[in-house]
């Protein structure tokens, strides 16, 4: 018996019979394979940016600017403040002279939740003439970090005083009198 095809059938047989077109499985060097969820994308790290201002007899503040000089030129005032760009953990700010001495200051600082602020208040004006460094460096251990937990390398800024170098006064120790001779 001879069976007739019907041209849906004969339509059916010739897409079966056509060999079919499937993409290639990804592999690993496949990029087009779309977006791969790879969690929460953590937030970029944030280079630490400091600034420093210095305090003037009018109750202003003058920036200084570390970029165009290695040592800017200041006034012999008696404080600066020291701000940075991120909330910073184990570390110290001292302010040196240049024989490397740590300067007696009264410093106060104030930890907020996105920055940093700290007040160097000296006792007496920094001395016309002389260089000064401010250090901002790790309490305890290698390296100072971040609230988020990355180090950063120690800082050290160097200022100049403007004016005449003063000279260092140095009293003699009172003469005593000579006794006389008999």
């Amino acid at each position: 018996m001879r069976r007739q095809f019907r041209p849906i059938h004969l339509l059916l047989l010739a897409l079966a019979g056509c060999p079919q077109r499937l993409p290639p499985p990804p592999d690993a060097g496949q990029t087009d394979a779309g977006p791969i969820d790879a969690g929460i994308a953590e937030p970029p790290r944030v280079p630490l940016e400091i600034r420093v201002h210095a305090s003037l007899p009018d109750g202003g503040a003058a920036p200084l600017d570390f970029g165009q000089h290695k040592r800017p030129l200041v006034e012999p005032v008696r404080s600066l403040q020291l701000t940075a760009n991120l909330p910073l953990r184990n570390y110290r700010v001292r302010l040196f002279d240049e024989a490397e001495r740590a300067v007696v200051s009264d410093d106060r600082a104030e930890d907020l939740p996105d920055s940093l602020r700290y007040e160097i208040s000296l006792p007496e004006p920094l001395r016309s003439g002389q260089r000064y460094a401010i250090v901002l460096d790790a309490q305890t251990g290698g390296a100072f970090t971040d609230a988020r937990g990355d180090a950063h390398a120690d800082v050290r800024l160097e200022i100049q005083v403007s004016g005449e170098r003063e000279k260092a006064s140095k009293k003699k120790p009172a003469k005593k009198p000579k006794k006389k001779r008999r």
